[in-house]
């Protein structure tokens, strides 16, 4: 294998599904999640980009941990006709935990919508774009790299949403997070479309986020599924990628419940070291027999 990550590690989503509260209010059960993401032998947290107030404690917590956060999560709404208050905060709170190893900033433009499936049309997908390059080289001039992420409106009206915010930006401003379960859920469960996106943008790959499936439902681990996670390396090591790689094993009605937390992490992250590349520094967790 002629490639290898820099490191792997754990988005909050899912933690926060498991103790039924927001990302946002994670905080209470942070220090038992770490030791978890810890003892499955991952080295990275990606939490929502937390605020000033925020960061000092969970940075505290990570190091007792001996994790890193080398990329965070915002949800950004940049489709207002102004949005330099929203960029603002965003870069301020990156400032901040630049200082404190993050390297990726990991975006989702938000929806019209959460619940319903409005559709932006044109003149919001340009302004969004515009905010989201404006981000991005603010981003890119205190050391930090964009990565756009996407959910299922974005893949609606043949990925409009999608393939401007790739084909207006810059890529030296604006990554791509390639979250390949969104994509193949957002285009109707359909391996093609991910294929085809992939082969478009994904040289812009600067995050990876990872889920498996099996008949369309989030399975509880990373293993053989819809996913087709061998073509998925293969193409990304074509491309040069090195991480991060981020588990997000999000669950929802039908998600097996077979195994304990930190052994679904653990299977993950060697399903990982093993199908895409090992990583650069193994954790001190990592020699944990199978």
């Amino acid at each position: 294998m002629n490639a290898v990550l820099s490191i792997i590690g754990s988005g909050a989503y899912p933690w926060a599904q498991r103790h039924r509260v927001s990302a946002e209010a994670l905080d209470p059960f942070l220090d038992t999640v770490l030791a978890e993401v810890a003892a499955a032998g991952l080295g990275a947290w990606e939490p929502f980009l937390p605020s000033p107030d925020r960061l000092r404690p969970m940075l505290d917590t990570l190091r007792r941990h001996g994790l890193r956060m080398v990329s965070a999560y915002v949800n950004a709404r940049l489709h207002d006709s102004d949005t330099s208050a929203e960029i603002d905060r965003i870069v301020a709170g990156c400032a901040a935990a630049r200082e404190h190893d993050l390297e990726v900033l990991v975006c989702n433009p938000v929806p019209l919508d959460w619940n319903q499936p409005l559709d932006k049309d044109d003149a919001t997908l340009r302004r969004q774009a515009a905010a989201l390059q404006s981000l991005g080289e603010k981003l890119r001039a205190i050391g930090v790299r964009l990565a756009y992420h996407m959910h299922t409106p974005e893949l609606r009206q043949a990925a409009r949403e999608l393939h401007h915010m790739m084909l207006a930006t810059d890529p030296d401003a604006v990554g791509l997070c390639l979250d390949a379960h969104w994509i193949y859920r957002g285009a109707g469960h359909s391996h093609v479309a991910l294929e085809d996106i992939v082969k478009l943008h994904g040289a812009r790959t600067v995050s990876l986020h990872l889920r498996q499936s099996r008949n369309h439902i989030w399975h509880d681990t990373l293993e053989e599924g819809d996913i087709d996670h061998p073509w998925l390396a293969a193409r990304l090591r074509e491309f040069g990628f090195t991480g991060p790689a981020i588990l997000e094993m999000a669950i929802e009605a039908g998600t097996p419940d077979r195994l304990d937390w930190v052994e679904r992490h653990r299977r993950a992250r060697l399903y990982v070291e093993q199908v895409f590349a090992p990583v650069t520094e193994p954790t001190r967790s990592r020699n944990q027999t199978i």
